[in-house]
């Protein structure tokens, strides 16, 4: 690609202009040569005078710069009670220009989820899928957690960060909504009698304590919803 988007020129008083293209990248030898207007004698093949100047060559290089890395954060969704999860929660990832894909990415995060919401609190990671390049979330969620917890998350870079040089080693920080959703727990409860021993010609019994440890589910599920029993009669 030319390494420049508009040609070097030289003024009359010596100054030195041109554009680099986007992005790019290189070195250019450039030639530079100067005529004054006064012209020569010329006679019979000879001449006389000079109106240019002996050429100078300069180099140009063209320096690399730290590019911010660049990503889409977007909302996640898990259930309940799932143990662990590995989630994408950003597209669109890359370590800045073309010329910075060796560098080395990782995560800095901030959450507000409250003490024991997660057994392993949640690992960011940068994982290359079918070619592209994704931000991982993994992380155990503590049993019975639900509701919502958001992360500030910044994706930086192991390039230079001299700012005054226009290095720019960390992306700009957003945020991500992780919803934990409640699932329906099963009921359960333990008989305390398994083997109920009565006598004959009584009409009416009632076993107090013949269940126990009765729950709907969870201490949410308990103030919120009914739980009854079904009694059925089987073959011994």
């Amino acid at each position: 690609a030319a390494l420049f988007s508009e040609p070097p020129e030289v003024s009359w008083d010596g100054t030195l202009t041109f554009a680099a293209a986007p992005l790019q990248i290189g070195e250019a030898r450039l030639r530079v040569d100067m005529s004054d207007s006064g012209g020569v004698l010329s006679n019979d093949g000879r001449t006389w005078g000079h109106d240019t100047a002996p050429p100078r060559f300069v180099t140009l290089r063209v320096l690399a710069v730290n590019r911010k890395p660049v990503f889409q954060a977007h909302d996640i969704m898990v259930n309940q009670n799932n143990g662990w999860e590995r989630v994408v929660f950003a597209a669109d990832v890359t370590p800045g220009a073309a010329h910075e894909a060796a560098q080395n990415l990782v995560w800095e995060v901030q959450d507000n989820a409250p003490d024991g919401f997660f057994v392993d609190a949640p690992r960011l990671a940068v994982a290359i899928i079918d070619g592209q390049m994704f931000g991982i979330a993994r992380f155990r969620l503590a049993a019975g957690s639900v509701g919502e917890v958001r992360f500030n998350v910044t994706l930086v870079d192991d390039g230079p960060v001299d700012a005054a040089v226009g290095h720019a080693g960390r992306s700009e920080a957003q945020a991500f909504a992780l919803t934990v959703r409640g699932m329906n727990q099963p009921p359960s409860f333990v008989v305390l009698q398994p083997v109920v021993r009565i006598t004959e010609g009584e009409a009416s019994y009632t076993i107090a304590n013949f269940a126990a440890n009765i729950t709907a589910g969870s201490p949410l599920e308990d103030r919120t919803q009914d739980a009854t029993f079904a009694v059925f009669s089987v073959e011994a």
